[in-house]
C-alpha cells in the first residue's frame, strides 16, 4: 500500500506542477532542429543559438546518464526570448525543457561562469533526469500509463531544487553551490553560528525573514548534498535516487544509505559546514590586520546608512540624496535617502536608477507585466512618472551630463544593444549592437550587465558578459565606438561607476569568491582592492569624501558608507586568462516547426463513469499551440457513451476553445475566443433532462488593479459577463452580471487584510433556473449561512466583507512531501437581496497555507449562520494562502 500512496502522491505532484508551467509564445514562426537524443524548438533568427544548445544538450546529456543510469530517449527543448529576467523550466510530464535567452543581470542571482546557456540547460535537465526516474513496478506502471508516473517527484522541493545546483557543481565545476554570494551567505550563517532550522529549508513559502526561501531551497540544500556525498561517497544520491524511483520514502532511503534520518543528517551537516568555512574566514581576518598595519582602510569601518535588509542596491548618488532599491516581503520599492528614507515608487521590479543631470528627476528600468522591461522617469517634484521607451526591453541605464540617457536592452537572442535616447528627442538611437557587431573586436553575442557613463560624456564604463561566461569590464568611447577590455579573467566584474574627477572606475569582483571593492586607475592601468570585507560589497558610488556601497550581514542587505581615499588602497594584479574556445554549433539543418507530429498523449489514466469504465488522457505540442484533453468511457448500466472532449488553438490571437461534452443524449457544445482578458463564446447546453436546450451567446471580461504604498498592499479585481439567451420553445432573454472584489493588506508583521466582494446581475429569464440565484458558499453570488439558490430573481445582489488576520505561523514539513505555512482565522458577514428578500450571514473560517513543490494553496473551513436558518452551514474548500 505504500508504493500505491507514493503513485497517487507522484500523480498529484506533477499535475499540479504542470498546472503553474507557462509556455512559449506559440504565435512566433518556429523551426525545429533534431540531434540524437533532442528536438531543439526555436523562434526564426535563432538558428546560431539553437546549434550552441544542441551541442551544449548532447554534452549534458551524457554525464547525466552515466550520473543517473537511465535517461529519457527523447527531449523537447524549447529556446524563445521569453520575459526580461533569467529562467527555465522543466516540464517532465510534457518532456519538454523550456530556456529562455536573457540573461542581463543573471550572474546576481546564478553562477554563469560556464555561460548562460550551459548552465540553464544543464540545470532543467537534470530536472528532466531526475524526475523521470522509475524501478520496480513504478517501472511497469510509467511504461502503461507514460509519463503522469514519476515517484521521484514525491520528496521535498529541496531534494529536486538542490540536486539540479549540486549536479552542476559536480560534473560542472561551477553552480550557484560555489557561487561567491552563496558562500557570503553561508559564511554569515557561520559568524552568527546560526542555520535555519531544517523544515524551513525544503520547500519555497512565504517565509518573511532572510535568507529568502528560494536561496535555502537551491543554494543552501545543494551543500547538504555536498555534505552527504563529500561523507558517505560519490554515488550517495544515485543510491537514494534509485530507493526512491522504487517507491520509497525518503527518509527510507535515507537510512539505507547513510544509517541515519533526515534530522540526524542535518544536525551533522551544520557543524560540517562550519568547518568549511572556518579557514576561509580566517584568511580574510588576517588579510585584514595586515592591511590595517600598514595603515589602509578596512571595510570593518563602515556605517550602516540603511537597516531594513533582505534586499538593497542600485545607489545612486545625485543632488537630491541616495536613491536605492529595496526589496522584502513588507514592502518593495524606489526609495530616497535624503535626511529620511522615503518610499518613491512601491514597484519591487524597479531597477538602475540614474539621476538627471538637474538632480529633480530619476531615469529606471521597470519590469512590467508583459514580462519585459521598459525606462521611466519620476519627477521628484510632482511625483508624476513618464514612460520613456515602448517595448524596447530597456533594463539599465545612465545619464550623461548633456541630458543623453545611454541604456541597454535585451535582444531576442539574449545579447544586448546599447541606445540612446536624446533631450526632447522620443524613441531609442541605436549605438551598438552585439547581435550583428560591426567592429571585430566587439564580442559577439554579449550581454551588458551594467554600465556608467563618465563625468564628461565621452566614455562608457561597461560590465559585459560573454558567451562563454567571462563578464569584465571594457571601455567604450563613444566618439570612435572603439572598444577596449581591462579585465579578462574568470571573476564577476559588476556594477562600474566613476570618480567624481574621472580618475578611477570603482567596480565590485569576486577574487578568491568573495565580493569586494576594487578600482582600475585610468592614468596608469593599476588596479586596486578597496575593500576587504568577510560577507560581501557590491554596488560602490561616491559621494564627496565618502564610498558607498551594498554590504552584507545576517539580515541582508544594507546600504553602508566608508571613507574614500585611494591612498589606502592596496595595489593589486589581475591575471589575464585566455579566452576559451567556443562550443562549435551543431551543423544540422532546421526545417519548420510541425505541432501536429508532436500531438501524441502525455499519459492516459483509468476513469470513473456511472455503470461503467473511462479514460482519461492529455496532450500538448513542446511550444503550446495545439492542447486537448479526452475523456471518454461507456455507461454499460444505460448504454450510452459518455465524453468531454476539449481542444485549445493558440496560433492564432485569439486563442480558440472548442469543448464538446455529453452523457447518452444529453450533451454540450461550447466555442471560445479569448484574448487580453477579453472571452467571446457560444454555447449549446442539453445537459438538463428537464429542460429545453439553452443557447448562449456570451462575452465575459476580466481585470486586475493594484497598488501599494510601503507596508499597504491593495488588490482590485473586476469581472463582467453578459449576452444573450434563448431556450428552446421558450423564448429569449438578455442577461448581465457584474462582480469586483478587493483586498486591503498590511504587509508588517501581525499584518491583516480587509476583504470586499460586490456582485450583481440582471437576467429577465421566463424560468427561475436562469435567474441570478444568491446562496452558498461558493460561487460568483455565494452567500454563506444560506442554501446554494435560496434566494432567486430577476435583478440580485449580493455583498461580502471579510477580516483576516494570521494565527500562529506553523513553518514546518509534513511527513512525506510538503510544507504547512502559517495559520489564519477570518471573521465575515455576507448580505444578499433579490425580489424574494434580504438575506445576510455571518461567520468564522479557518485557513492553513500550504506549499506543495513551491506551489501555495490554501485550505479553508468555515462554519456560517443566517438567521431565519435552522443551523449553521458548514463548508470546506481551497483559496489563495493568506499572503503573509
Amino acid at each position: 500500500m505504500r508504493w500505491g500512496f507514493r503513485l497517487i502522491l507522484s500523480l498529484a505532484l506533477l499535475a499540479f506542477g504542470l498546472a503553474q508551467t507557462e509556455g512559449p509564445d506559440p504565435r512566433q514562426g518556429w523551426m525545429t532542429l533534431e540531434t540524437l537524443h533532442f528536438r531543439l524548438h526555436f523562434p526564426q533568427g535563432l538558428e546560431a543559438l539553437a546549434g550552441r544548445a544542441a551541442a551544449i544538450a548532447e554534452e549534458a546529456y551524457a554525464t547525466l546518464l552515466e550520473q543517473f543510469g537511465e535517461a529519457p530517449p527523447k527531449l523537447d527543448v524549447v529556446i524563445e526570448e521569453g520575459p526580461d529576467f533569467s529562467n527555465g523550466f522543466a516540464d517532465p510530464v510534457g518532456n519538454r525543457l523550456v530556456i529562455y535567452t536573457a540573461r542581463a543581470r543573471g550572474s546576481d542571482d546564478f553562477n554563469m561562469r560556464l555561460g548562460w546557456l550551459r548552465m540553464v540547460i544543464f540545470h532543467e535537465l537534470v530536472h528532466m533526469v531526475d524526475l523521470t526516474q522509475a524501478r520496480g513496478p513504478f517501472a511497469t506502471l510509467r511504461r502503461t500509463f507514460g509519463r503522469i508516473v514519476a515517484p521521484n517527484a514525491a520528496k521535498p522541493q529541496s531534494f529536486i531544487e538542490g540536486l539540479a545546483v549540486y549536479e552542476k557543481f559536480k560534473t560542472q565545476g561551477e553552480s550557484r553551490l560555489n557561487d561567491a554570494r552563496t558562500r557570503m551567505m553561508l559564511r554569515q550563517m557561520v559568524l552568527d553560528g546560526e542555520f535555519p532550522p531544517l523544515d524551513q529549508t525544503t520547500q519555497v513559502y512565504s517565509r518573511r525573514s532572510w535568507p529568502a526561501p528560494g536561496l535555502l531551497v537551491y543554494n543552501y540544500t545543494s551543500w547538504f548534498l555536498y555534505y552527504l556525498e563529500a561523507t558517505y561517497g560519490p554515488k550517495t544520491l544515485r543510491q537514494l535516487s534509485d530507493g526512491l524511483s522504487a517507491g520509497g520514502d525518503l527518509e527510507a532511503a535515507l537510512y539505507a544509505v547513510t544509517g541515519k534520518g533526515l534530522d540526524a543528517l542535518y544536525d551533522d551537516f551544520t557543524g560540517w559546514l562550519s568547518q568549511q568555512f572556518a579557514q576561509e574566514i580566517a584568511a580574510i581576518r588576517e588579510a585584514y590586520f595586515r592591511r590595517a598595519k600598514r595603515g589602509e582602510t578596512g571595510v570593518s569601518e563602515a556605517q550602516p546608512l540603511t537597516h531594513r535588509g533582505y534586499y538593497a542596491g542600485f545607489p545612486a548618488v545625485g543632488p537630491g540624496g541616495i536613491a536605492y532599491v529595496h526589496s522584502s516581503p513588507e514592502r518593495a520599492g524606489l526609495r530616497l535617502l535624503a535626511g529620511e528614507d522615503r518610499e518613491l515608487i512601491s514597484d519591487g521590479t524597479v531597477a538602475s536608477p540614474t539621476w538627471s543631470p538637474e538632480g529633480n528627476s530619476l531615469v529606471y528600468s521597470k519590469l512590467l507585466a508583459s514580462g519585459q522591461r521598459d525606462l521611466f522617469r519620476y519627477d521628484l517634484g510632482s511625483g508624476h512618472e513618464t514612460r520613456l521607451t515602448q517595448g524596447e526591453r530597456a533594463y539599465a541605464a545612465s545619464y550623461a551630463p548633456d541630458g543623453r540617457i545611454f541604456y541597454a536592452a535585451n535582444n531576442p537572442d539574449g545579447s544586448a544593444r546599447l541606445e540612446v535616447l536624446r533631450p526632447g528627442l522620443g524613441g531609442g538611437e541605436q549605438v551598438l549592437d552585439f547581435a550583428h557587431p560591426t567592429s571585430p573586436g566587439f564580442p559577439l553575442g554579449a550581454s551588458v550587465h551594467s554600465l556608467a557613463v563618465s563625468p564628461d560624456g565621452k566614455t562608457l564604463a561597461l560590465a559585459l558578459q560573454t558567451e562563454d561566461g567571462f563578464q569584465d569590464l571594457y571601455l567604450l568611447s563613444l566618439d570612435s565606438l572603439e572598444l577596449t577590455r581591462l579585465t579578462q579573467d574568470r571573476y564577476q566584474d559588476s556594477d562600474p561607476s566613476w570618480s567624481p574627477d574621472g580618475q578611477y572606475i570603482l567596480f565590485s569582483s569576486d577574487p578568491g569568491r568573495v565580493y569586494n571593492l576594487y578600482a582600475y586607475r585610468l592614468g596608469d592601468g593599476r588596479f586596486f582592492q578597496v575593500s576587504n570585507v568577510l560577507t560581501g560589497a557590491f554596488f560602490p558610488v561616491v559621494q564627496g569624501a565618502s564610498l558607498l556601497f551594498v554590504g552584507y550581514a545576517s539580515r541582508g542587505y544594507d546600504l553602508y558608507r566608508m571613507p574614500y581615499d585611494p591612498s589606502t588602497w592596496e595595489p593589486i594584479e589581475r591575471p589575464r586568462e585566455p579566452v576559451a574556445a567556443e562550443l562549435a554549433p551543431k551543423s544540422l539543418p532546421a526545417r519548420p516547426y510541425d505541432a501536429l507530429a508532436l500531438l501524441a498523449p502525455h499519459f492516459w489514466l483509468p476513469y470513473p463513469v456511472a455503470g461503467g469504465a473511462g479514460v482519461y488522457l492529455q496532450g500538448a505540442d513542446p511550444v503550446g499551440q495545439h492542447g486537448y484533453v479526452v475523456i471518454a468511457g461507456w455507461n454499460a448500466a444505460q448504454g450510452w457513451p459518455v465524453y468531454d472532449l476539449r481542444y485549445t488553438n493558440r496560433q492564432f490571437p485569439p486563442d480558440i476553445s472548442l469543448q464538446l461534452e455529453g452523457n447518452g443524449p444529453y450533451n454540450l457544445q461550447r466555442l471560445e475566443f479569448s484574448r487580453f482578458g477579453l472571452d467571446l463564446r457560444y454555447a449549446r447546453d442539453a445537459r438538463s433532462p428537464t429542460l429545453p436546450t439553452k443557447h448562449a451567446l456570451e462575452a465575459a471580461y476580466t481585470t486586475n488593479f493594484s497598488w501599494r504604498r510601503e507596508e499597504l498592499r491593495t488588490a482590485m479585481r473586476l469581472d463582467l459577463q453578459g449576452g444573450g439567451y434563448f431556450r428552446e420553445g421558450i423564448g429569449g432573454w438578455g442577461g448581465l452580471e457584474a462582480e469586483c472584489s478587493g483586498s486591503l493588506r498590511w504587509t508588517s508583521p501581525g499584518g491583516q487584510r480587509i476583504n470586499l466582494r460586490l456582485a450583481g446581475g440582471y437576467s429577465k429569464a421566463p424560468l427561475a433556473a436562469d435567474q441570478i440565484t444568491l446562496g452558498g458558499p461558493y460561487g460568483r453570488f455565494a452567500l454563506r449561512g444560506l442554501d446554494a439558490g435560496e434566494l432567486t430573481g430577476p435583478l440580485g445582489v449580493v455583498g461580502s466583507l471579510q477580516w483576516d488576520f494570521p494565527l500562529v505561523p506553523i513553518e514546518r514539513r509534513l511527513p512525506i512531501v510538503g510544507f504547512v505555512d502559517d495559520t489564519w482565522m477570518g471573521l465575515f458577514t455576507d448580505a444578499g437581496w433579490t425580489q424574494q428578500g434580504f438575506r445576510y450571514g455571518f461567520g468564522v473560517e479557518l485557513g492553513a497555507s500550504l506549499s506543495v513543490s513551491g506551489v501555495q494553496v490554501g485550505l479553508v473551513g468555515g462554519i456560517a449562520y443566517s438567521p431565519g436558518e435552522m443551523a449553521p452551514k458548514l463548508y470546506a474548500a481551497l483559496a489563495a494562502p493568506l499572503p503573509y
